[in-house]
């Protein structure tokens, strides 16, 4: 019904360019959640509203011992990377304009997740078909673990085992990649430092070399149907939280 309306109304809710820094207030002695606030700051100034939101955090945990404020971005703009993994499955009746989006993105079977580069034309593929994945912010931590324990690679069409430095050596060493850490530090600083045109082709060329991530659902299928326990309205873009939803699907 959403890509129907799109087809014949055109986008009524359109990708948001804006970052939204939430902070939480979290009362230690009472081991509970008191307040959470929310900030919106336009995507030019997005690294000054970073910037604002940690000094905010420090200023308010000298003021009470027991309080303390946790900042956080609960979207993604802003970032130059982000993860994707496809939650839910196509069907027939998916139209064909999710497919072809789901394809570009190379998601193509569930529980499958890809590194992409968060720009302007990315932000309004994932806005098209939010319905169908989940996507967010990933730590360093986070894209290190992903490559180390579920990083295959692809070698001449086939589907290799990331099991040692040789291998990236021999299929990018042409642009100075020799190890993991060189892989890691690709996928968390694309666009970050000088040249960035140059950054976002040994990004792309570090994507097609990895295989996509293939990880486990959240909920297994006897919690699904037995149990009852469903993902809800999860889906769409979750910023920095999407690191613990990796974490339960590595």
């Amino acid at each position: 019904i959403r890509f129907n309306r799109v087809n014949k109304k055109g986008m009524q809710k359109r990708a948001s360019n804006k970052s939204v820094v939430k902070t939480k207030v979290w009362d230690n002695s009472k081991d509970e959640e008191v307040e959470e606030t929310a900030e919106t700051h336009d995507i030019s100034n997005a690294k000054r509203g970073d910037d604002g939101a940690s000094d905010s955090g420090d200023n308010a945990g000298g003021s009470q011992e027991s309080l303390h404020k946790i900042s956080y971005r609960s979207n993604s703009v802003g970032c130059t990377t982000v993860f994707a993994v496809l939650i839910r499955p196509t069907v027939n009746t998916t139209p064909r304009t999710v497919k072809t989006t789901l394809t570009r993105l190379r998601l193509r079977r569930m529980q499958e997740g890809v590194f992409l580069p968060y720009n302007s034309m990315t932000r309004k593929m994932l806005h098209l078909v939010e319905p169908y994945v989940l996507y967010g912010i990933p730590s360093t931590e986070t894209i290190a673990d992903l490559v180390r324990r579920r990083g295959f690679c692809r070698v001449e069409g086939k589907r290799t085992p990331l099991a040692d430095n040789n291998v990236i050596e021999r299929e990018l060493g042409d642009v100075g990649l020799i190890c993991v850490e060189d892989l890691v530090q690709v996928l968390s600083n694309v666009g970050s430092d000088g040249g960035e045109d140059d950054q976002s082709e040994i990004f792309g060329k570090v994507t097609k070399f990895l295989w996509p991530f293939q990880l486990t659902a959240r909920k297994s299928k006897f919690q699904r149907r037995m149990l009852d326990m469903k993902d809800g309205k999860l889906y769409g873009d979750q910023g920095d939280a999407m690191n613990g939803y990796i974490r339960e699907m590595l």
